[in-house]
């Protein structure tokens, strides 16, 4: 059988609640013993896209449009994403959009009370889905800033956007104060606990001059930007999470999962490790003994941060020798 092909398999959450500390159970300890580890300093889905040959720079909102269907363009985009906030003790805590369920109608509807702040600029508002807003401004001020993925469930504060700071955190307290009045107007005059009461803004650039094809074939993912490097790239785009035996191991694949990625966000350490224990029973063990067997020569797991772990079939062979 072919020992060509590479699986990548992206693991939302792997590194475990954080500022909590948190160990593996011992069962993945030991899968993983023989692996290769790899630094990598970049953060999030940038760790995939560069282990994949994109740039660093690569705009995750520019993806996530064509992951989400859009045609791809050359503009600059970036995510603005409805939260929710709330003040907790000395702390201003995020709630991610996805917690909010947001109907279609009351996505666009938000929607269209934030987009007034950037018509001045040239700017549109795209709202591809309630809880995911895209934004492209003709001449963008600088930006630096965290996913999403990153801020949710922390103190917001220490995340604020960075670049020209003075113009994004404006941006924000003029959406929040947008968001406030729609959410009182269609309230009867009061606001509902847990609403989209602010927006997070992350994920700025655009797509890279010449796209990167690489041997990367087919996707299987849940993200819309790991859909659109899929999409933008060449590969195959399967939605939704398959069984192993589905996967096509001849050829270079990346798999996400997320998982464990709510239990990692919030401090649930029974639920991330329960996520874990079943992901290596399901994914990773009969992956590890498909490597053994030959049908594909590296298994790469990673997740948002942290060391990369590379197994090739010596490594699992000498795992075997070694029990």
């Amino acid at each position: 059988m072919s020992r060509a092909g590479r699986v990548i398999l992206y693991v939302a959450g792997l590194q475990g609640p954080a500022p909590t500390a948190t160990v593996w159970p011992r069962t993945l300890v030991r899968a993983l013993r023989h692996a290769r580890h790899e630094a990598d300093t970049h953060q999030g889905l940038v760790r995939l896209l560069v282990l994949c040959g994109w740039p660093a720079d690569t705009g995750l909102a520019a993806l996530g449009r064509i992951g989400e269907g859009a045609i791809a363009d050359a503009r600059w985009w970036i995510r603005c994403d409805p939260v929710h906030l709330a003040v907790h003790g000395d702390r201003l805590l995020m709630a991610d959009s996805e917690t909010l369920g947001l109907s279609a109608s009351e996505g666009r509807r938000l929607a269209d009370t934030v987009a007034p702040l950037f018509v001045d600029e040239g700017g549109i508002l795209e709202p591809l889905a309630p809880h995911r807003w895209y934004v492209s401004l003709v001449n963008p001020p600088a930006f630096a800033g965290a996913p999403l993925s990153q801020v949710a469930g922390r103190d917001v504060r220490p995340y604020l956007p960075g670049g020209d700071s003075r113009y994004w955190h404006a941006r924000l307290n003029e959406a929040q104060m947008l968001l406030h009045q729609a959410l009182v107007g269609a309230h009867g005059g009061e606001a509902p606990g847990v609403a989209a009461n602010s927006v997070w803004f992350w994920g700025a650039g655009t797509l890279p001059a010449a796209i990167p094809r690489a041997a990367l074939r087919h996707v299987y993912t849940t993200d819309v930007v790991v859909a659109g490097l899929g999409r933008h790239g060449g590969a195959h785009v399967h939605w939704g999470l398959p069984e192993v035996r589905d996967l096509v191991l001849g050829e270079d694949l990346v798999v996400t999962f997320d998982g464990g990625e709510g239990a990692a966000r919030y401090g649930d350490v029974a639920a991330w490790e329960e996520f874990l224990g079943g992901w290596q029973e399901t994914w990773l063990e009969p992956l590890k003994r498909a490597l053994a067997g030959g049908r594909f020569r590296e298994l790469v797991v990673l997740g948002e941060e942290g060391v990369r772990y590379h197994l090739q079939r010596r490594d699992v062979r000498l795992w075997r020798l070694w029990r």
